[in-house]
């Protein structure tokens, strides 16, 4: 598993649980939105403790603990499951309007700062998303994630040659925002081919782990059915019911990680960001009784709380 990590970037997990256990969760997660509106939940402010704890545990299971302990061993520093633990509902890609056709980094924000820079081309930077998908990635709605195997390694590369990686998706974006009737002439599967990007293929309820660096999106929906699903925003869309896509989602990564991370998020303008890792102490503090995921959390960040403790 590690290997396929570090060459390709992410990795897809066996799950413990099956099929009806997931279809039920997906139900019970789904009652907690109670309009068409409401696209994310953070874990931490569910009230409801069954549920609340069905979610911790699909985020703790054995194999995600012997996958981060494998990362750990791997790049000899240690790394967790970490704060946002968080709900997504219906985040999907309209591949004639969404800005970037849906790829992007998790990672861009860190690129304005020299800082994170050199933290990103460490070798004890991990940092990165699993996502927990509970249905299929079927090919007319989507329900999970299309990844550029390979694309967090140009990362590593000087300017120029992670600009001239990118150019076939830079190409792809020119011809959707300023030659869409040509652009749409070809279907998605080709542009996919072209990019030698992957839509994952997993059973409802596999781990999926990313790292912040890969270029990726949600799968989009056909361009057939747009018409008849409601658009919430540029990466939100209301689907038929049957269809409605339940990501649980979790950051991932070592001290240094999380630290690139954070110093990026606390330079934002917005005043909320100032206190983000209060925010991430606050949240840890909610799953103390989940004694092994709440030492690992805090093995992390514990570190870090020196240098943030004024934001």
């Amino acid at each position: 598993m590690i290997s396929k990590y570090i060459k390709n970037g992410f990795v897809i997990l066996d799950t413990p649980y099956e099929e009806n256990y997931i279809k039920k969760l997906k139900s019970e997660i789904g009652s907690l939105f109670k309009k068409d509106e409401e696209v994310s939940l953070s874990v931490s402010d569910i009230d409801n403790k069954e549920i609340f704890n069905k979610i911790i545990k699909i985020l703790d299971t054995n194999e995600i603990q012997k996958f981060t302990e494998s990362l750990s061993n791997h790049f000899n520093t240690k790394v967790s499951i970490l704060p946002n633990l968080h709900i997504m509902r219906n985040y999907h890609v309209n591949r004639l309007k969404t800005n970037r056709i849906g790829w992007h980094r998790d990672v861009t924000s860190e690129f304005q700062y020299t800082y994170c820079k050199n933290k990103i081309n460490s070798d004890k930077y991990v940092f990165g998303k699993v996502g927990i998908f509970l249905q299929e990635n079927s090919e007319d709605f989507g329900g999970a994630v299309d990844l550029i195997p390979g694309s967090h390694l140009n990362i590593k590369k000087n300017i120029f040659l992670r600009i001239l990686s990118s150019l076939r998706l830079q190409f792809l974006v020119f011809l959707q925002k300023k030659l869409l009737n040509f652009y749409k002439i070809l279907p998605e599967e080709f542009y996919i081919f072209i990019l030698g990007a992957k839509k994952t293929n997993a059973k409802p309820g596999s781990p999926i782990f990313f790292d912040s660096r890969v270029q990726h999106r949600g799968s989009p929906i056909k361009d057939k059915f747009l018409s008849n699903s409601r658009r919430l925003g540029d990466t939100h869309i209301l689907v038929p019911k049957t269809y409605t896509k339940i990501s649980i989602y979790a950051y991932f990564g070592s001290t240094d990680g999380a630290d690139s991370y954070i110093y990026a998020r606390t330079k934002r303008e917005s005043a909320g960001y100032k206190k983000y890792f209060s925010g991430w102490l606050k949240e840890v503090d909610k799953y103390k009784d989940y004694k092994g995921l709440y030492k690992s959390m805090l093995s992390i960040i514990n570190p870090l709380k020196e240098k943030y403790k004024d934001n």
